[in-house]
Order: structure tokens, then C-alpha cells, then sequence
């Protein structure tokens, strides 16, 4: 449970980064590894903490994990509209998260994604080749992380998912 609480503080690369390029996303960064500190606190079978409602920071910690994806992808496409695309989405996202539509969060998640690879494709010279490729390998890591091997071994596994997300957004930026 330590490591699995502690890797949130991974947030801190890209929240750092925000802030110090002058960046409102460092909220969103910083916002969603407490969010997930507080999840991972109240999660059975530790539950190391009861003071929040257990449904309610699970579905905070979906949303904003989803608004880091959503935030980072639209970003990368069209740097400085992000914020109109992400206060657009972001009821969808609520709604789909509180009523548990299934498969909706991975059609979600695909399509941001997909989005981000065509302007990516389409815009080549934009992007540092480095970055965006250890970005994308961070990414790809973090997703075999969080859907496959968490089950094995949630806490550890998990953890890893924590690390590679973060540093993914931190490379994008």
C-alpha cells in the first residue's frame, strides 16, 4: 500500500513542470495524484483510511486520471484551445463514469488517442522524436500496467501504472 500511495507522488514531475512553464494544468496534475492517494487509502482490502465515502473518490480518481488523458491528448493537438475541448468533454466523461457505461471509458480513451496520433502523423516537424517516443512507450507501459498486470498483484503492479503515467505526461509536455 506504501508503494502503491507513494508512486502518486510521480504527479510532481508534470505538476512541477506546469507551473514553473506558467501552465494552469499543474492543478490538474497535482489534483489527480492526491485524488489517487486518497483512493488507494480507502481501498479494500487495507483501508488504511475511512474519513471520505468510498464510491466518491473512486469515481474523482476515474474522472481525473480520464481528464489527465483527455487534457494532455488536446494539448498535443492544438496547444493553446485545450481548455475548450476539455471543459467540453468534461461532462461526458462525468456521466459515463457515474453510470459505469461499459467499455465507454476505453471508446473514450481510443478515439483521444487516435486523435492524437493523426495530428501527430499529420504534423510531424511540431514534435521533438524523442520525447513523443519515450511518451508513447511510457504510455503503452502504463496501460499493460493498469489493465493487465494489476490483477496479478494490485498494489505493485499498480504503482507502476502511477509511474508511467505520470512521466508520459511529463515527456508530452
Amino acid at each position: 500500500l506504501i508503494w502503491c500511495v507513494g508512486t502518486n507522488l510521480t504527479c510532481l514531475l508534470p505538476a512541477t513542470k506546469a507551473f514553473k512553464n506558467g501552465m494552469d494544468e499543474w492543478i490538474l496534475y497535482g489534483t489527480t495524484g492526491l485524488a489517487s492517494i486518497l483512493y488507494h487509502l480507502h481501498r479494500e482490502p487495507e483501508q488504511a483510511l475511512t474519513l471520505l465515502h468510498y464510491d466518491a473518490i473512486r469515481l474523482v480518481d476515474l474522472v481525473l486520471s480520464d481528464m489527465c488523458i483527455c487534457w494532455i491528448t488536446s494539448y498535443m493537438m492544438f496547444c493553446n484551445v485545450e481548455k475548450r475541448f476539455f471543459f467540453l468533454f468534461l461532462p461526458f466523461e462525468m456521466y459515463y463514469v457515474y453510470a459505469s457505461v461499459r467499455y465507454a471509458r476505453w471508446i473514450v480513451t481510443f478515439f483521444w488517442v487516435t486523435l492524437a496520433l493523426c495530428c501527430i502523423f499529420r504534423n510531424p516537424q511540431h514534435y521533438d522524436k524523442r520525447f513523443l517516443g519515450a511518451g508513447l512507450i511510457c504510455s503503452a507501459l502504463e496501460l499493460l500496467f493498469y489493465e493487465y498486470l494489476s490483477p496479478m498483484y494490485y498494489n505493485w503492479f499498480h504503482g507502476f501504472h502511477h509511474i508511467f503515467g505520470f512521466l508520459g505526461i511529463y515527456l508530452y509536455m
